[in-house]
């Protein structure tokens, strides 16, 4: 008689478990190809670091061909904040390329050294550039093509003014992500806090109330004392320096003019030396704008 094979709880436990661990092996190939299959999330692959160079971080986006760009050439981020920072400007990458900028390169102006830095990284492609410069302490975003569409010389002016504070005490991380998020908040149709926007109107609010005041005022002391020329032009010319005082203490904007209306540094001539449009320069192209702050 042939022998009776003997059942062996142990050694089947053993036998089962061994081949339920081989099929949920991501090691397997048909794993692998399900891990691998398309999609269409241009992010959904992406190394959290990027590409390293010698100036920095890059990365690329594959959809839109526009890239980020980190040069920390001062260091003032730590090599995880780098790559936390890349992570956090990617999203501009579909609208156009997006970079970060440290340096303590002395400039008569810091909106156009901007400027110069973007168009060096991206030529005329579609970009915002944010540059902080340690030895001038200010913080700007220079853009240019379908970002500054949107993210004009006035809402640069106020993101850096939101971000100023977080520079001032060291927290340069904090300041630049913050930064990128609101331009990608922008470029996504949203709202960010503009309190020099909401400052200037209520500073015109108010003088247009006080001429309307004075004016009513002038218009009953008429009856007993009508006021001579110069106390009209004195009241109004108060009104507007009140005006004008609170105006200048927002931050500077900028936007590339001809020579024939700009000073040497860039800005435009006139009390506010500001400039909300922009200006397409004589053989050199359409050159966006920008705003900066002080910190």
């Amino acid at each position: 008689m042939p022998e009776r094979i003997r059942f062996q709880p142990r050694r089947t436990v053993f036998v089962l478990l061994l081949l339920l661990l081989l099929f949920s092996s991501p090691l397997l190939p048909g794993t692998v190809c399900s891990a691998a299959g398309g999609t269409d999330d241009p992010f959904s692959s992406l190394p959290n670091f990027g590409s390293i160079t010698e100036n920095g971080l890059t990365w690329r986006n594959s959809a839109t061909g526009f890239r980020v760009v980190i040069e920390d050439d001062i260091n003032l981020l730590s090599s995880a904040e780098e790559r936390q920072l890349l992570d956090d400007m990617i999203p501009l990458t579909e609208y156009g390329n997006a970079a970060f900028w440290s340096t303590r390169e002395s400039a008569s102006s810091e909106l156009v050294q901007a400027e110069q830095r973007r168009r060096s990284l991206f030529d005329l492609e579609s970009a915002s550039i944010l540059v902080i410069n340690m030895n001038l302490r200010t913080v700007s975003i220079q853009s240019y093509g379908t970002l500054y569409d949107v993210i004009t010389s006035s809402r640069a002016n106020s993101i850096t003014n939101n971000v100023r504070n977080y520079l001032t005490r060291g927290q340069y991380y904090t300041g630049a992500s913050k930064a990128f998020s609101q331009m990608d908040s922008l470029m996504r149709g949203n709202r960010i806090a503009q309190p020099m926007k909401v400052l200037s109107n209520i500073c015109i609010a108010l003088m247009i109330g006080l001429m309307l005041m004075l004016r009513q005022v002038f218009r009953y002391a008429s009856t007993f004392r009508k006021p001579n020329l110069p106390q009209i032009i004195g009241a109004t010319a108060l009104a507007f320096t009140a005006v004008t005082v609170a105006g200048n203490g927002s931050r500077r904007t900028y936007s590339p003019l001809s020579s024939d209306d700009s000073d040497d540094d860039g800005f435009s001539s006139g009390s506010s030396r500001g400039g909300g449009s922009s200006y397409s320069g004589g053989g050199s192209g359409y050159t966006g704008g920008g705003g900066s702050s002080h910190f």
